[in-house]
């Protein structure tokens, strides 16, 4: 196994064809997956330098898997068991008081 990581946003347009085929030949093939819709997403949603895609390649060099990531802050109350994160933007607002 070979893993990439990439953190700049192009990465969406350079892995595009090898992703979508990686999707085509995989069990979960949905729209949120595409390689066009998170790039849409991380173009509305995304932060300078906090993207983390990960690729993972075979030893033939073929694309096995993907997982767009991101590095964000999450203030957490020390007092809850499982902290309050929003999955849809890196940027959630703080809950309200």
């Amino acid at each position: 196994m070979h893993v990439e990581l990439y953190t700049d946003a192009n990465a969406f347009d350079a892995l595009r064809e090898e992703w979508d085929g990686l999707l085509a030949r995989s069990f979960g093939d949905t729209l949120f997956y595409r390689p066009a819709w998170l790039k849409a997403w991380w173009q509305v949603f995304g932060r300078e330098g906090a993207l983390r895609l990960i690729a993972v390649r075979d030893e033939g060099r073929r694309l096995v898997g993907v997982a767009p990531l991101f590095l964000g802050e999450v203030m957490a109350d020390g007092s809850e068991r499982v902290p309050r994160l929003s999955y849809e933007r890196p940027d959630p607002a703080p809950p309200a008081t």
